[in-house]
């Protein structure tokens, strides 16, 4: 069953981007590289949205994919 915060999936990225990529930055050291990692790490919760059960848990899975 959808959750309706599933279709403020733009929200999502926005609100939490610059968390998910200064997390990568810190891990790689390397800008290039963590714009990538932080693109599939998107890509990755918009496969998995179907499995969330609030926002909440789509954040702790952005910091806990990382």
């Amino acid at each position: 069953m959808a959750h309706e915060w599933q279709a403020d999936f733009e929200q999502l990225v926005d609100e939490h981007q610059s968390m998910v990529f200064s997390l990568a930055l810190r891990m790689t050291g390397d800008r290039g590289l963590a714009e990538e990692i932080a693109q599939d790490v998107f890509l990755e919760l918009d496969r998995h949205l179907g499995r969330m059960e609030s926002t909440e848990h789509a954040r702790f899975w952005l910091r806990r994919v990382l």
